[in-house]
């Protein structure tokens, strides 16, 4: 049954927030795994029961540079490190939409995701 509220015909479809997961990993340095922080966002139809969709962000350190204000052409601040949440396209393959019963499944499922293609890509055993 869909939401009536959201019942237009130019709506495609709409997603609620409804779980926020940051994934600290533990992956061996001799590994040489690129991120071990990682925000997964998992967000449920309002338009289909049991569909949801997840995103997957992998935290990143990037030197910025900021562009004004500037004295003769110069940037007159520094560069500043900063983490800057990138999404993650490596962890799925034709769509990040999931079909389950509930939050745990939908949970369980992205897991199994993450430590089969961790062990795909060596990062774990």
């Amino acid at each position: 049954m869909k939401n009536q509220i959201f019942s237009r015909p130019w709506i495609q479809e709409v997603y609620e927030l409804v779980k926020v997961i940051d994934l600290h990993l533990s992956i061996p340095p001799e590994k040489k795994f690129d991120s071990e922080l990682f925000r997964i966002e998992i967000l449920k139809s309002l338009l289909e029961i049991d569909k949801y969709y997840i995103s997957v962000w992998r935290a990143e350190n990037f030197r910025l540079q900021s562009t004004h204000p500037q004295s003769k052409g110069v940037p007159q601040d520094e560069p500043s490190d900063e983490l800057i949440w990138v999404e993650d396209y490596f962890f799925w393959t034709d769509s990040n939409e999931v079909y389950a019963p509930n939050l745990d499944t939908v949970l369980k499922k992205v897991i199994n995701i993450f430590e089969s293609r961790l062990k795909h890509c060596g990062a774990i055993d």
